[in-house]
């Protein structure tokens, strides 16, 4: 019998070529073995098969046999998938020969193959010294990857030539490492670090950068924060600004509040003004026409202040009934809290919705000096109420609160920026003015005004890989030179975004990973162990990163800002879900959502299951529907007070019919008064299936950058 090779040659079939891919693929893997894979493949052998087809229904086979109780599956399916990839490769570079496919697909055959997809950061590097970083690449690296990882990495972040992937994992993480280094007076030292730091999956550079750093148009930005003023030109810019940006792939956080309402007067004639609406329709459709040549749309967050007289068709443009003319169905929303707010439903009291245009100065102060005029400002609609737009008006706390909780456990949306809390913990309000928002996912916190773009490079250190306090601090601090490598090195979407950037050198180091080591190492998720730990670790990174971003100004000079330093912004946690992924560990700093659920592909169906879950740390590995509430607010405002910016920090909910409104006010009031910043989905379950554990009943965020 024989088969048909990858060229198209027959050959007799031999048993035993199979045995070199099923043997190493379960090597070192507890619970699973090769015979076991092989007997349960039930290949169909027929003369002529192809070599390809034997491969895949052994991908497929493991892929089936991953569960909570048999995990390991997924890196032999991940190995499988590898193999596969390899055989390709060599075909493309004209190797293929046996043998480890890293000794003879080199760096420098890489680059040489691929210079019209890559900028030109190789030309730094003499062939000397790429062939002394071909030598420090670790091919077993690739055996780290889990079959999420694989399928991230090989479907999302390799090079692709005319519809095939050209890159090795290995070469990816050294290109980047180059790619982030070359501007370096010691640039292989720090090549180098960076590769040991990301291929072994201690740093996990964000979407953007993985998938675009070392290529030609290199936009490796996550986010960036607009501000609109109320001008049709600031309303233009603004548009022309989100669509640059969503053509490479950063998501979007626009504060509106500065939009007069509806029947506000336009050029001095009343009642003219059509509000916010019709300036939302517009982004919404920029999202939606702006798709990365039909890769994914655009995503953007728009947030409004909870006093502004349009805040309840704010509130409903997600709605699915009602006029479409008034409706943004891919539109996210975010709503700007004061603490005024927050005291006035504490005391049952009233709240008054004004026009912008009527208020000068309300959108350009917080805390007390915005409580002042704010209260100016009901008193004057109280005794002259014809000065004032006809939409401005008084109405019962009440009635906005149980809106926006509605809106949230329905919709998810819209999500809640903490507007005193950002700008009390903000260090720079005279010499930047207010924060007025978040970005898409509400991590990102800084201050912008119409002029500017504030921009964010995300990376994340996996807690899980990392090994004492020696190591936590060194990866802190290559993280923070990573990113600010590159700002220097990267492409923007506009001059206003670059000039933003290069005088604030904001970096937005995150973390992931953080359920799993708990678990591994059985503390309770919200529990006080979970707390005493928390302020160690986080003092312990936060702290190596602030220490070093002061010693790198004095290397290379701080930033317009503030010269002591060289990042005016630092840290923030995403979402970071890709991130997650590519590392094998749970995500961002949340409990996970299952201990095992099912993920679609194109490669077919598969199980997740919790990293490294067994029978030791199963009942550490609590889901988020199973901690309260309140221990994860805890937990949140705890991490906090380490985080300059903020948290992206969902909450969850088995079963939103079980719980109040005044339960869920509780909890959100209880965050305002901890500090936390923001609030990001409110999430509730799907029924359980056979085949699903839990599944997320929640819109999911297109955010290349932060969500992934």
């Amino acid at each position: 019998m024989k088969v048909t090779k990858r060229d198209g040659r027959l050959e007799e079939l031999d048993i035993a070529n199979i045995r070199k891919q099923t043997v190493p693929a379960c090597e070192g893997l507890e619970g699973v073995s090769y015979e076991d894979l092989e007997l349960s493949a039930q290949i169909l052998f027929t003369d002529g098969i192809k070599t390809s087809q034997i491969q895949e229904s052994l991908i497929q086979t493991a892929m089936d046999k991953i569960d909570i109780d048999k995990p390991n599956w997924t890196y032999v399916a991940a190995r499988l998938s590898l193999y596969d990839l390899y055989h390709r490769i060599k075909a493309i570079y004209g190797k293929d020969v046996p043998g480890d496919v890293y000794k003879h697909v080199s760096l420098q055959d890489y680059i040489d193959r691929n210079q019209h997809l890559l900028s030109d950061w190789y030309s730094k590097y003499t062939k000397k010294e790429i062939e002394e970083l071909n030598n420090e690449i670790v091919s077993t690296r690739d055996l780290l990857f889990t079959l999420p990882a694989m399928l991230t990495v090989e479907n999302r972040y390799l090079l692709v030539d005319t519809d095939q992937v050209v890159e090795l994992p290995q070469h990816m993480f050294m290109s980047i490492a180059m790619f982030v280094a070359q501007n370096e007076k010691d640039k292989m030292y720090w090549a180098k670090k960076f590769y040991e730091k990301t291929s072994l999956l201690k740093f996990i550079s964000a979407t953007p950068i993985n998938a675009n750093g070392r290529k030609k148009d290199s936009a490796t930005a996550s986010c960036l924060v607009h501000s609109m003023g109320d001008t049709l030109d600031s309303i233009m810019e603004t548009l022309n600004d989100l669509a640059q940006g969503s053509k490479l792939g950063a998501g979007h956080g626009v504060d509106t509040s500065r939009l007069r309402a509806a029947s506000a007067p336009l050029r001095g004639i009343k009642n003219r003004a059509t509000g916010i609406i019709p300036i939302m329709k517009l982004h919404n459709d920029i999202a939606l026409a702006i798709n990365q040549l039909g890769v994914r749309q655009g995503a953007i967050t728009d947030t409004l202040e909870v006093w502004h007289a349009d805040i309840f068709d704010f509130i409903d443009l997600r709605k699915r009934q009602g006029e479409e003319r008034r409706r943004a169905q891919d539109l996210f929303l975010a709503v700007s809290i004061p603490s005024i707010f927050i005291d006035r439903i504490k005391k049952n009291g009233v709240w008054t919705l004004f026009d912008p245009y009527d208020v000068p100065g309300l959108t350009e102060t917080f805390g007390e000096e915005f409580n002042k005029l704010y209260e100016k400002y009901e008193d004057e609609f109280i005794n002259n109420k014809r000065d004032f737009n006809p939409y401005t008006r008084q109405i019962p706390i009440q009635e906005i609160v149980n809106k926006l909780i509605y809106s949230w456990t329905t919709e998810g949306l819209p999500f809640w920026f903490f507007k005193d809390n950002a700008n009390k913990a903000h260090k720079y309000y005279k010499e930047l003015g207010i924060v007025r928002s978040s970005n898409l996912c509400q991590e990102l916190i800084q201050p912008v005004n119409t002029h500017e773009t504030a921009v964010c490079n995300l990376g994340s250190l996996n807690i899980s890989t990392l090994e004492d306090d020696k190591d936590i601090v060194e990866t802190s601090q290559v993280a923070v030179r990573f990113l600010d490598n590159v700002i220097d090195v990267t492409d923007y979407s506009t001059e206003k975004a670059k000039r933003t950037q290069l005088a604030r050198r904001s970096i937005g180091i995150g973390y992931l990973g953080e359920a799993e080591y708990l678990a591994v190492n059985h503390i309770h998720y919200g529990s006080k162990e979970h707390e005493e730990w928390l302020h160690k670790f986080y003092s312990l990174s936060t702290s190596a990163i602030n220490n070093y971003s002061v010693e790198l100004a004095k290397e290379k000079g701080g930033c317009d800002v503030d010269p002591s330093i060289r990042n005016a912004y630092r840290m923030c946690i995403a979402p970071n879900t890709a991130s997650g992924l590519l590392a094998g560990t749970t995500p961002s700093h949340e409990p996970l959502y299952a201990r095992v659920y099912t993920e679609n592909s194109k490669i077919g169906s598969y199980k997740i299951t919790a990293p490294h879950i067994s029978i030791d740390n199963i009942e550490y590995y609590k889901n988020a529907f199973e901690i309260p509430h309140m221990d994860q607010i805890r937990m949140l405002a705890a991490r906090q007070q380490y985080i300059d910016m903020a948290i992206s920090n969902s909450l969850y909910e088995e079963d939103v019919s079980k719980i109040s409104a005044m339960d869920i006010l509780k909890v959100i009031v209880k965050a305002h008064d901890l500090g936390v910043k923001t609030l990001y989905y409110f999430r509730t379950k799907a029924k359980k299936t056979k085949e699903i554990e839990n599944v997320i009943q929640a819109k999911a965020i297109v955010c290349e950058g932060c969500e992934n």
